[in-house]
């Protein structure tokens, strides 16, 4: 876990998005090394729908991020009580939206099977 990123999602994701742009980010060199795998989806939108991150960005494929981005300037945990809160708020919404995308796709694939 890199201290920059503090096993947030969103901030994983700006990193990953960066890597496809070719800029640098904390996880770089961790990227980098696995390219291969990353080449196999050619560009940011495809990775974010082939694992339905879509609930993490925008329409325009922009990261939303769980806390105000400050460019991997600090460290990634929350600084306050409050920021704790908005974080835990957050994240939760992520996993509801992206459990509820999973069973939409599990249900109609179930369905056309029959």
């Amino acid at each position: 876990m890199h201290i920059k990123i503090a096993d947030r999602m969103d901030l994983t994701l700006e990193a990953i998005r960066r890597n496809y742009c070719g800029d640098t980010s904390p996880l770089s060199t961790v990227l980098q090394r696995y390219s291969d795998f990353f080449d196999l989806f050619c560009t940011f939108e495809e990775y974010v729908d082939f694992w339905m991150l879509n609930d993490l960005v925008d329409d325009q494929y922009k990261v939303r991020f769980y806390l105000p981005f400050d460019n991997f300037e600090r460290n990634a945990a929350p600084h306050t009580v409050e920021e704790y809160r908005q974080l835990a708020e957050s994240t939760i919404e992520f996993l509801q939206g992206r459990t509820g995308r999973l069973l939409c796709t599990l249900q109609g694939e179930s369905s056309t099977r029959r």
